[in-house]
């Protein structure tokens, strides 16, 4: 099977849950740590087929010129936690705004979360595209906090609906970059070039770099 095998480059040496997902006392799947860029927060939009800001999205076909901020502003990977808790399909058809908090994050999703490290089934799939998968967007900065009052204290990730599970309903996404390396996420940029993000980067640089053709100043995450 696949989905079960374990894909080296994908995985960074300080995961701790360097193991495979179980489902009905079988392994199911294999997590990854190295995510594609999906954006600030709106990824996918099914009713017009319209993706989000970032390098990846559903059904993309985007070219070099793509890149109107220039490929080495752009990024392209960022690491990511295995079996990262995470809410989904609050289902919301209203226009969502971008979250300043986690506080923010709306409720009504289904839970995929815990206190055991198997409840938390976020990132655990490497051959799934969507973003609380093999995704994470610059909603909040590298290794947050994201605990809503909700979770009792368990940071979490939240999507308002799967990629794929309606044909109307747009996929918003706080999906965090989080690493083991004390203070910093290592991401690579479209160019190939790769930097080290300090958590307390500017949020406005950090959604900058998620975008690529947003306009912004020119910036750099050194």
């Amino acid at each position: 099977l696949i989905a079960v095998a374990r894909i080296n480059p994908y995985l960074c040496p300080s995961e701790v849950n360097d193991r495979p997902r179980i489902e009905n006392d079988v392994p199911s799947n294999y997590p990854l740590n190295y995510a594609v860029n999906m954006g600030t927060w709106k990824v996918w939009d099914p009713a017009r087929r319209r993706g989000g800001p970032g390098a990846f999205f559903p059904e993309s076909k985007l070219k070099t010129n793509s890149f109107r901020d220039g490929l080495s502003k752009t990024m392209s990977f960022a690491e990511v936690k295995a079996f990262t808790g995470y809410e989904r399909n609050a289902g919301l058809t209203d226009e969502l705004p971008i979250p300043v908090t986690a506080a923010d994050l709306p409720a009504g999703g289904q839970g995929k979360y815990g206190r055991q490290y198997f409840e938390n089934t976020g990132h655990t799939e490497w051959v799934d595209g969507r973003a609380h998968q093999s995704g994470f967007t610059t909603t909040f900065t590298p290794n947050a906090t994201t605990a809503p009052d909700r979770t009792d204290g368990i940071s979490i990730d939240w999507t308002n609906m799967q990629e794929g599970k309606s044909d109307s309903v747009v996929t918003y996404a706080a999906v965090t970059a989080r690493s083991y390396h004390p203070g910093v996420v290592n991401v690579s940029m479209m160019d190939g070039a790769t930097r080290t993000v300090s958590d307390s980067i500017d949020i406005n640089l950090w959604r900058a770099a998620s975008t690529r053709k947003g306009g912004e100043p020119s910036h750099s995450l050194d």
